[in-house]
């Protein structure tokens, strides 16, 4: 019989979760087409009692490690000790509130390992509400569309990442630092450095939508670090400036407009 090998690390980092939504990704998880992974869940919870929950769930996966922390702290953080522990090649990440379609980590996998230029792939996903109810299914760009969008908006869905262990680890992990947009920098940073990166036009991760809330301005004073920290004359540098001017406008508007420009950026984008 051959022996069990960790493929894939599913890294979740998680805040007082609600019980149902747990339950919905443990169970997406167990059911995956692709068995060999282990799910590591770092918990910052301050409440007991769904403390106590993540445990009874992890008892269902066959390979799993909960690492209490006993303090909030921002997901790039959480995610990058999760990824310190992880013994897969591959990470693939999720949020504590979003599930997956049962083929979601094998078809990852199988396009990583077919198409090993490919460092990183995210995939399209079905927005659904609190209630879980589908909203609408999006894809995002693919192949060389991506660095055209890259510039205005993140052309990735943070919970659909899988990425070789191995580069994330070399470029340093989530900037710990850059709160709210720790995904769209490392989305930059494997760009800036010429890795590979895709989407499969499927949607195989179940997103969440909270309730319509305005975004803080601090997000986008990230996102507009992001897009500085990562500036460089190329075959993009029309794309660059004009990302840069207008993630400038959108730090410097009133609400109402950036209430504007966010619903143009869902709707073209």
């Amino acid at each position: 019989m051959k022996k069990f090998e960790v493929e894939i690390s599913i890294i979740v980092g998680t805040y007082n979760e609600k019980k149902k939504n747990i339950e919905q990704l443990i169970s997406s998880i167990i059911n995956q087409k692709f068995k060999n992974y282990e799910l590591i869940v770092i918990d910052d919870s301050d409440n007991a009692i769904i403390r106590e929950f993540w445990q009874l769930e992890l008892k269902k996966v066959p390979v799993s490690t909960y690492i209490k922390t006993g303090k909030k702290q921002p997901l790039a953080k959480a995610c990058n000790f999760g990824v310190k522990h992880a013994k897969g090649e591959f990470i693939a990440r999720i949020d504590s509130d979003d599930y997956m379609d049962y083929n979601r980590l094998s078809k990852q996998y199988d396009y990583l390992t077919k198409n090993r230029a490919t460092r990183l792939i995210g995939t399209g996903v079905i927005k659904i509400d609190t209630d879980s109810t589908v909203l609408e299914k999006r894809t995002y760009p693919s192949g060389n569309n991506i660095p055209y969008y890259l510039f205005f908006m993140n052309p990735f869905a943070h919970s659909t990442f899988m990425f070789y262990k191995k580069d994330f680890v070399k470029l340093n992990l989530y900037d710990e630092e850059t709160r709210h947009a720790e995904d769209y920098d490392l989305v930059m940073k494997y760009f800036y450095n010429s890795y590979r990166i895709e989407n499969l036009d499927e949607p195989l991760v179940y997103l969440r939508m909270p309730p319509a809330s305005r975004r803080p301005r601090n997000h986008y004073i990230y996102i507009l670090k992001v897009r500085l920290r990562y500036f460089k004359i190329d075959r993009y540098l029309f794309h660059r400036i004009i990302g840069i001017l207008l993630g400038s406008l959108v730090v410097i508007a009133p609400n109402f407009i950036r209430d504007i420009i966010y619903k143009f950026y869902n709707r073209v984008f």
